[in-house]
């Protein structure tokens, strides 16, 4: 979309709004108050002070309502262009309804996550893409002779001492997310180190700090 530099008139609009609203450019009429009648009414005070015109950019997030009574979340990415002595905004609007769902499912998979965790009788432990220890329940920590809240926050140097390739794994483990990989790896238990066979899994969809779930086998 096009408008003039005080946001009051619309001057331009493509045909791709009305997949996304239901209503084509001709019903809408080029008129900039009908575009933004679609906003959701608790959105509309936060995009008016989302659309920043003296720092000249934004990007601002909201929903609209749709002819048929559903509501999508959308992006609204604008610059204020100058021609001569003109100025105007251009701006487009891209559908994030998908994004957003997905990311919602993400921090709901936290919680659950963690009880697995805690409550899982194999040695689990939730590793961050460095591989410090986010979560751990007590059977991985035995395994360091700690106990589960001790485990939390460790670096990967300090409960996988020596060169494990435990960052390649990881690596690995978040660029394939569809396949666990299976690898030997050795922990060190106070002074002492042992050798367990453990399962990376990534866990963290879209929307979510990537991280790994390493699983140990124990006889």
């Amino acid at each position: 979309w096009k408008r003039d530099r005080a946001m009051r008139e619309l001057l331009y609009l493509s045909a791709r709004i009305q997949p996304l609203t239901g209503w084509s450019p001709a019903e809408l009429g080029l008129q900039a108050d009908l575009l933004d009648g679609l906003v959701h009414p608790e959105d509309r005070q936060g995009l008016v002070e989302g659309r920043d015109l003296v720092r000249g950019s934004w990007s601002v997030e909201y929903r609209l309502i749709r002819r048929d009574g559903g509501c999508r979340w959308v992006r609204e990415s604008a610059r204020v262009l100058e021609e001569g002595d003109d100025s105007y905004v251009v701006g487009t609007l891209s559908d994030i309804t998908a994004l957003r769902d997905l990311a919602a499912r993400s921090r709901d998979l936290e919680p659950v996550l963690a009880t697995l965790i805690a409550h899982g009788r194999c040695a689990m432990a939730l590793l961050e893409a460095d591989g410090r220890i986010a979560l751990a329940n007590q059977p991985f920590a035995a395994l360091l002779g700690l106990d589960s809240d001790a485990a939390v926050g460790m670096a990967a140097g300090e409960f996988a001492p020596g060169d494990n390739g435990l960052a390649s794994v990881l690596e690995e483990a978040l660029q394939d997310r569809a396949t666990p990989l299976r690898r030997s790896l050795r922990l060190r238990h106070q002074a002492a180190e042992v050798v367990v066979e453990a399962a990376f899994s990534a866990v963290a969809p879209l929307g979510v700090a990537p991280r790994v779930l390493l699983v140990i086998d124990q006889a």
